[in-house]
């Protein structure tokens, strides 16, 4: 049987779009250019139907809505990236200054590896009647739970 009139071949066929479809696969997406998105921010503040402008532009309906996504909200233009943007920010913002020395009114929870240079206490106010502030006594001293069963 030839390969042409075999099942498998007009399966093929069938999925592969014809050069008169307006669907198009990954593979052959084209870049947006400069007008298509001026014509894209247009017909959205119109309140044209996604499904509608896809068609209009040749594209497929979640190529508009990925495109739409990215743009933003309509009427507001997205965000340029310029070199007199600020300096990024720091992941971790700065640790309050260290305190190594330990004295009987302040709190004694170890913060970091002993023998690093980030290693410190805590240092904040102490709980009344516990060696370590509200926070870390909360740790310190967790209450048994009764076992119900």
């Amino acid at each position: 049987m030839p390969l042409r009139n075999s099942r498998r071949f007009r399966n093929l066929c069938a999925m592969w779009p014809s050069k008169d479809d307006t669907r198009r696969t990954m593979i052959n997406s084209k870049p947006w250019t400069d007008d298509e998105v001026r014509k894209l921010r247009d017909l959205r503040e119109k309140k044209v139907k996604t499904s509608d402008i896809a068609r209009q532009m040749g594209r497929t309906v979640e190529s508009v809505s990925r495109k739409t996504r990215r743009l933003g909200p309509p009427g507001e233009l997205p965000p340029k990236h310029t070199e007199t943007q600020s300096a990024p920010r720091p992941r971790n913002p700065p640790a309050p200054a260290p305190t190594l020395k330990r004295s009987a009114e302040t709190c004694q929870w170890p913060i970091g590896t002993p023998r690093t240079p980030e290693f410190r206490f805590c240092g904040d106010n102490l709980k009344p009647g516990s060696r370590y502030c509200a926070k870390h006594h909360a740790k310190a001293y967790v209450p048994m739970r009764l076992k119900v069963g």
